[in-house]
C-alpha cells in the first residue's frame, strides 16, 4: 500500500508511521496535532527527519520532492557485519 501513494500525511507523534513512510523515498508531511505536548526525544526525531529532507510540516499544500529511502535494516546489518569482522581480526 505504501508503494501506491504519491505522498504521505502523518500525525506528528508517530515515529513508526514516519519511519515506514521514509522507506519509500516519497514526500512525507507532518500533521500537527492540537494540544499535544511532545517529548524532547520526539522533537529531536522530527528535527532530524526534517534536516535529512524526509519530512516537512503540512501547510495545506502538497509539493513533490524525493530522497534516498531510509533503509535502517540494511544500515544495521552493515554495522553488525563490521562488528563481527572486527572481532575476528
Amino acid at each position: 500500500m505504501l508503494g501506491l501513494a504519491s505522498a504521505f500525511i502523518v500525525t506528528e507523534e508517530s515515529v513508526s508511521m514516519i519511519s515506514e513512510a521514509a522507506g519509500t523515498g516519497k514526500p512525507i508531511y507532518l500533521f500537527p496535532l492540537t494540544r499535544l505536548r511532545q517529548s524532547r526525544r520526539m522533537i529531536d526525531f522530527q528535527n532530524a527527519m526534517i534536516s535529512r529532507h524526509f519530512v516537512r510540516w503540512f501547510d495545506g499544500k502538497l509539493d513533490t520532492w524525493s530522497y534516498d529511502p531510509l533503509n535502517e535494516t540494511r544500515r544495521v546489518a552493515d554495522l553488525v557485519l563490521k562488528k563481527l569482522q572486527a572481532e575476528r581480526l
